[in-house]
């Protein structure tokens, strides 16, 4: 496993350039949705008071003041981010697509990143609508009965301790889910792109894999996830320290913003590398 951390690390660190094209993506979709924002809230909203009162802090009067006499200028930035998102998942899976292809064949190439998004697009579409579906199956599974339950919860426990309890047995549950479920999905993909095919078989032998390795898996996952954690808990520190009182601290804390979402792109990589590796090694 540390070995496969290791090479993780080292995909990552080789593939920038592909990151950069990642970041660049991103950073265009970012831009067309704040735009189309910025012009909204710009024309209907302007210089309302109210948007001076929320900045002060969060208040539920204010914020429903603010609903009651702006809501007719927000629903058209709801639907435009409803549009937004459905194009965003789209490229997301061209994205994806591309970098995991770059990763298995060890090309973090340009050339490799955009053919391999143009080759396995259709494959990688129906895999991520499966997954979707098993990720809302298991958030209804795990969420629904504690939501039907809290409102009885008073009667039933003893204390609201209990009750918390519960609530993180079920976050830590539901967390660990939603790491297997990246596994998988990163696991099976990886099994397409080195054998073409249908894509239920790569599907099943990533599942199976996963299960049978799951704690070697969670180790990769979460070992090249604390590095993530770690530099944005120091931003934040830095930010609280410091905050953003001026022009060039908030020019500074910008560019930093940057290059974090720089970093988690290549991090994102170094599992995918590190997953790849360790899949390599022992399938």
């Amino acid at each position: 496993m540390l070995d496969a951390i290791k090479t993780g690390l080292k995909t990552g660190l080789r593939s920038i350039r592909i990151a950069l094209i990642v970041y660049a993506i991103q950073l265009m979709m970012a831009m067309v949705l704040g735009l189309q924002v910025y012009k909204i809230l710009e024309a209907s909203i302007g210089g309302s008071l109210e948007v001076n009162k929320l900045l002060h802090g969060f208040d539920y009067t204010v914020f429903r003041d603010f609903l009651n006499v702006h809501g007719a200028s927000i629903t058209p930035i709801l639907g435009q981010l409803r549009w937004v998102l459905i194009v965003y998942g789209i490229v997301s899976v061209f994205v994806n697509a591309g970098v995991l292809c770059t990763v298995v064949k060890k090309e973090p190439s340009w050339q490799s990143f955009w053919l391999g998004g143009a080759t396995f697009f259709l494959p990688f579409l129906k895999m991520a609508l499966f997954f979707l579906a098993i990720l809302g199956v298991w958030t209804l599974l795990l969420w629904v009965p504690v939501l039907a339950f809290l409102p009885v919860s008073i009667e039933v426990l003893p204390s609201e301790k209990n009750l918390l309890l519960i609530v993180f047995g079920v976050v830590v549950l539901y967390a660990i889910g939603l790491m297997f479920l990246f596994n998988w999905s990163v696991i099976s993909r990886m099994d397409h792109i080195k054998e073409p095919g249908k894509v239920w078989p790569s599907i099943k032998r990533g599942g199976v894999f996963t299960l049978r390795k799951f704690g070697a898996a969670a180790g990769i996952f979460l070992s090249i996830s604390i590095l993530k954690w770690l530099a944005v808990g120091i931003y934040l520190l830095l930010e609280g320290a410091s905050g953003m009182v001026t022009a060039t601290l908030v020019f500074v804390f910008f560019a930093v913003q940057q290059l974090l979402v720089l970093a988690k792109i290549i991090l994102r990589i170094a599992k995918y590398g590190g997953l790849n590796s360790y899949y390599t090694s022992r399938s």
